[in-house]
């Protein structure tokens, strides 16, 4: 009689969580309306040619009452995810779109606070444009007993069109940083003695946060992680202190090409977060003025002006968007400087005029021979012009 008893508690229990994992997965809202929406976003162009299109291939949308979500639908499009259509949910004032798009979140089922608290983190597969996260919210719009457009067209067969002509933005977490170019006018005093090939460099971000946001007006994440492209000693930039983490990301290195560069997440720097600036670099061999390898005592005599490390691998290290450092900008930046912002692309333009340094995490002199020039504009790129 007992085992019967427990038996029937066990399947009752399991009922109980199967309807609960239901409730979860798909929540019951009473229904009398259908959203569809255009969505709006970015160039999409890849970091590194400027040529491959960062297409949206996965977006869930979301309709949201106050925290309740009582709508969902994703959509998945190998060419491109241009709208959805048909979003099933119910009428009334205060209704806000979220989306999430080329995500793999579990989304079914949120509150509107537990989506907009999620994160990301900065991974090999980020350094391929089709799995940059991108993100849009609505401003709180009516949702009325049948079809709702949202961003169609003027003239489009709906019982509601709202935000017409205007689709929903959706941007991009991720931002870009990349060397425009690089060239080598050795300044006179270093003409004879040193010489550099971009051609043979590697390039590396370092100091590249590891995480952020999703959802804000900052992305910036309250967590002291970061990233590096290639170990150097250790600087003033170096993440070190309590609570700080620093770790290699073999995707933050790569060959020197024209436009080559990485992904990385948003952040910012000044005197309160320990001035964490994120770094781009390019390495290599310091040559003697012929282009070969330094011998002695040349190797000794640039070891010790730090000019390069012990195996003759010098550093050209440029601060992302900061302001100092002799940088030249021209572009959109619009949203200040000293931080990396979601969504821009900053196109660094390096003029290599003597030999760099042993310690790129290091604050260099004003005078260093490095000439930088960066650009800004939407996707959004910045232009930055650096000299060494």
């Amino acid at each position: 009689m007992k085992k019967t008893k427990f038996f029937l508690l066990g399947l009752a229990a399991l009922a109980m969580t199967a309807c609960n994992k239901d409730n979860e997965a798909e929540p019951i809202v009473e229904t009398d309306a259908t959203v569809s929406f255009i969505i709006k976003s970015g160039e999409g162009r890849a970091v590194g040619d400027g040529l491959a299109d960062a297409k949206i291939t996965k977006l869930t949308a979301m309709v949201y009452a106050g925290q309740i979500q009582e709508g969902i639908k994703t959509v998945e499009e190998a060419d491109g995810v241009l709208k959805v259509e048909g979003i099933p949910c119910k009428s009334g004032a205060n209704r806000v779109l979220v989306v999430v798009a080329n995500h793999n979140y579990e989304l079914t089922g949120k509150s509107l606070n537990e989506v907009e608290a999620l994160t990301t983190s900065l991974t090999a597969e980020n350094q391929n444009a089709k799995n940059l996260i991108m993100t849009g919210k609505s401003a709180a719009f009516t949702i009325k007993p049948g079809s709702n457009h949202y961003g169609y067209p003027d003239g489009t067969t709906s019982d509601n069109l709202v935000s017409a002509g205007t689709p929903l933005a959706v941007t991009r977490v991720h931002a870009g940083i990349s060397f425009a170019g690089v060239e080598v006018n050795m300044a006179t005093q270093y003409q004879n003695y040193y010489s550099f090939k971009p051609a043979d460099a590697k390039i590396a971000a370092l100091v590249a946060k590891k995480d952020s946001k999703i959802f804000g007006n900052s992305l910036v994440s309250n967590t002291n992680a970061y990233l590096y492209g290639v170990q150097t000693p250790a600087g003033l930039y170096t993440p070190d202190a309590a609570g700080e983490t620093y770790e290699l990301e073999a995707s933050l290195n790569t060959n020197y090409a024209v436009g080559a560069g990485f992904y990385v997440l948003e952040s910012k720097y000044d005197a309160s977060n320990e001035l964490r600036p994120t770094i781009l670099c390019i390495y290599g061999k310091l040559l003697d003025k012929d282009g070969n390898p330094l011998t002695e005592p040349a190797l000794t005599d640039a070891i010790n002006a730090g000019f390069c490390d012990g195996d003759g691998t010098t550093y050209y290290p440029v601060l992302v968007n900061y302001d100092g450092n002799g940088y030249i900008y021209s572009g959109a930046i619009t949203q200040g400087q000293n931080k990396i912002v979601r969504n821009n692309h900053y196109k660094i333009t390096l003029n290599i005029t003597g030999p760099g340094t042993n310690t790129p995490e290091n604050p260099q002199p004003v005078q260093a021979n490095l000439n930088v020039t960066c650009q800004v504009t939407p996707w959004v790129v910045v232009n930055q012009a650096a000299t060494w």
